[in-house]
């Protein structure tokens, strides 16, 4: 789990223009209705890949079983972090942040952070059993981008055109699914708009070259 100090999780993946322009519509009287679809869809996308889309700071407070000593944090890639606290309670307000290169180290594009000594197995009780998982407090900055244009200038362009491609075709199914043509066929490509609402077969592509691993 997560919380945000500043800004969102969710970063709108596309510009209205991009898509506007996409669909050649110059008016501004859809603006709202392609906003709305834009924030949909990059919502969609972000759940699939298992991320926060925005770059934000943020804390995220986790449970480490024992043994593991690796973790994976949603804002990947991580810009900076903050502080990070280990400890047995999930109160960690008076513990001691750790030491970066002393208690773990980050690697940043892939938003992973490896401790330096697998995670203490606590014990509890009279008959010292119950080795139960420490709890882990990450502060820090990350996430792919804070504007639909710098994530294009971040290398994330591809994201950003699956996005416009499944927010032209979340619009054009909206307007021709219900009445009308049922299947759009254009330059030899046919898009079907009569079966059930889904990421397109590119877009479920690229959110699965940049779905998260988890742990």
């Amino acid at each position: 789990m997560g919380t945000t100090i500043a800004g969102t999780n969710l970063l709108d993946l596309v510009s209205v223009a991009t898509v506007k322009a996409r669909l050649g519509i110059s008016s501004t009287d859809q603006d709202a209705q392609i906003a709305s679809l834009i924030s949909s869809v990059s919502a969609r996308m972000a759940a699939v890949m298992l991320r926060h889309t925005k770059s934000a700071r943020r804390t995220e407070s986790r449970q480490l079983s024992p043994g593991r000593n690796l973790i994976s944090l949603k804002g990947a890639p991580i810009v900076t972090v903050h502080s990070v606290k280990w400890g047995e309670t999930p109160d960690l307000s008076a513990t001691n942040p750790l030491v970066e290169g002393t208690d773990y180290f980050v690697v940043k594009q892939q938003g992973t952070i490896r401790f330096l000594q697998t995670a203490p197995a606590f014990r509890t009780g009279a008959i010292q059993r119950a080795a139960h998982p420490s709890q882990i407090e990450i502060d820090y900055t990350g996430g792919l981008a804070d504007t639909p244009e710098n994530l294009i200038a971040n290398g994330y362009g591809d994201i950003a055109e699956a996005c416009a491609m499944q927010v032209a075709y979340l619009r054009q199914r909206l307007e021709r699914g219900a009445i009308g043509a049922s299947s759009s066929e254009t330059g030899g490509s046919k898009l079907n708009y009569d079966g059930p609402y889904d990421l397109l077969p590119d877009v479920a592509d690229v959110c699965a070259r940049y779905t998260r691993r988890t742990f």
